[in-house]
């Protein structure tokens, strides 16, 4: 293991319309998608997804959560993802809400990157952050990467250390998939610890779903972030209040710092997806969409007698300290 690489924080943050100030943020959920397809889709198969209804789709979820005070959205959407920052950036603009889109690489590596050399692969992601995504000249403001197995493949440490170089050299935060109950957290942070990646530019992902208190507490205490993004879930039904509880837990524990907040949603406007979900079960899972945080968990947690300095940590400072490193 190295020592931390220091990066000066950055006043400015990255967004689908340009830079904005750091303070322009506000109220921010740190784990979303507008879109969710695979690469070339709309280009080869575009029968296969409604593109106006998720353009649209994802201007009126956003909007109705704007008005109930959200701010910035994370979009946690790599390539292998069907990132569209085109259109990110009309939904960004035609909701008012702030759009950070990604760099990166999700769970399904290509084949023809498997035998890259990390740096190779950094240059790509530094690429995306300094230059723009596509041609399009919007600039990635943070790199996504996702691995659902304790033991990792070759290819998926080659992702992570190309990551990591590429947040050591532009500040860019690295945000994570995992499966909780597998505990991908640890091979992650061990991966970005050994590249000198300052934990306070990490955010491994859905941890809400894990149900191992200590497997957070000792995340949490390398200094990491955790995404509590699972919120309320993917499936009818899900226990949210179980994982409201867990939060409670590690707020209790001191970890307030430590925590950020989200719903992992996205706009459906297709008959299924990999899931097997319809679009009218996807709106019977979380009818409030990108609102759900603001509108039944906050309250919730005020209910069981979470402060307000708690909240405006998990969901305005933390994810500014996250995203510029301050």
């Amino acid at each position: 293991m190295v020592g931390w690489r220091c990066v000066m924080p950055r006043e400015m943050v990255e967004t689908v319309t340009g830079p904005i100030a750091a303070s322009e943020l506000g109220f921010t959920l740190s784990h979303e998608h507008v879109i969710v397809g695979f690469p070339g889709v709309k280009q080869t198969y575009p029968e296969l997804m409604d593109w106006e209804g998720i353009e649209s789709g994802g201007i009126e979820m956003l909007s109705e959560a704007r008005a109930e005070g959200l701010g910035t959205i994370m979009d946690a959407t790599p390539f292998e993802l069907g990132r569209d920052v085109e259109m990110l950036r009309r939904v960004s603009e035609g909701s008012g809400v702030n759009i950070v889109a990604s760099t990166g690489t999700y769970v399904d590596i290509p084949r023809l990157i498997w035998f890259t050399h990390p740096d190779r692969m950094a240059a790509v992601y530094v690429r995306e952050i300094t230059e723009g995504i596509e041609g399009t000249g919007i600039k990635a403001g943070m790199i996504k990467v996702a691995d659902n197995n304790y033991e990792l493949s070759d290819a998926e440490v080659m992702v992570l250390r190309a990551a990591s170089r590429a947040s050591n050299e532009t500040g860019i935060p690295i945000t994570t998939h995992t499966q909780p109950l597998n505990k991908v957290g640890e091979p992650q942070w061990r991966i970005f610890a050994e590249e000198g990646v300052d934990p306070a530019r990490v955010c491994i992902g859905h941890s809400s779903d894990a149900t191992d208190f200590e497997y957070l507490a000792n995340l949490a205490r390398e200094g990491v972030f955790l995404g509590m993004d699972e919120l309320p879930g993917h499936q009818l039904n899900e226990p949210w209040r179980d994982k409201a509880a867990m939060v409670m837990r590690l707020l209790d524990a001191g970890f307030e710092r430590n925590l950020m907040l989200s719903h992992d949603w996205s706009v459906k406007r297709h008959p299924d997806d990999s899931w097997g979900a319809s679009e009218e079960k996807h709106r019977q899972v979380n009818p409030d969409g990108y609102a759900f945080v603001g509108r039944r968990f906050l309250p919730y947690l005020r209910e069981m007698a979470v402060g307000e300095e708690a909240i405006t940590l998990m969901t305005v400072d933390n994810p500014r300290r996250f995203l510029t490193g301050e």
